[in-house]
């Protein structure tokens, strides 16, 4: 069984596309992750994230919620928001904004989000605007993101991939989890931004 976790704002089945009998992870749906922990099947096989939701993969995982023999992780952030020790992640100005904007215009700030993600892949897989009722909570949460002191040793086979031309979050990103993933590889995927629909290829 593969389970499927979407990114920010997305429909939770936004990976059908590539993952087609994957079983999608609603965790969005639920105003926190320890609550969203109840409802994730704990036997898996596979398990697939996609930025946020290769966030919420890694923390299910490492929480010991699931034990998937090997995971996927596409465009996930390593750390959000740059500071001194990773300068790779988003801007904390740029990050605060999208978040103040989330707040009083979720859908204005939804469409400026998507214009971005497409940037750089004139094949990015079409999303649809998802406006989330708990959207702030998960925001907050990947604003928090960094790995750069987790041991990350004893994950099992992963593959990251990611796009050469992500503006949302950094191909650095998966560099840093490649360092610190003794069983990972990477595929970086050229011509690519943050909707990857050459993703398809590596997924097979």
């Amino acid at each position: 069984m593969t389970l499927c976790f979407t990114g920010w704002q997305q429909p939770d089945d936004a990976l059908k596309a590539v993952a087609p009998d994957a079983i999608p992870v609603p965790y969005q749906s639920y105003p926190s992750f320890a609550q969203a922990c109840l409802a994730i099947p704990q036997k898996c096989d596979v398990a697939i994230g996609w930025s946020l939701g290769g966030v919420v993969l890694l923390k299910a995982l490492l929480a010991g919620v699931i034990s998937p023999q090997k995971i996927i992780l596409i465009a996930t952030p390593f750390c959000t928001v740059a500071t001194q020790h990773f300068p790779d992640g988003i801007a904390e100005q740029d990050f605060l904004s999208l978040k103040q904007h989330y707040k009083t215009q979720p859908v204005k700030a939804l469409r400026h989000f998507h214009a971005l993600m497409n940037v750089g892949d004139s094949r990015a897989i079409p999303q649809n605007l998802f406006v989330q009722e708990h959207g702030i909570y998960w925001l907050e949460l990947l604003e928090k993101v960094d790995f750069s002191y987790t041991d990350l040793s004893n994950l099992p086979e992963t593959l990251l991939i990611h796009g050469n031309n992500d503006k949302v979050i950094s191909p650095a990103n998966a560099t840093a989890f490649l360092e610190k993933i003794p069983n990972a590889t990477l595929q970086m995927l050229p011509d690519c931004g943050h909707v990857l629909k050459g993703m398809t290829a590596c997924l097979i």
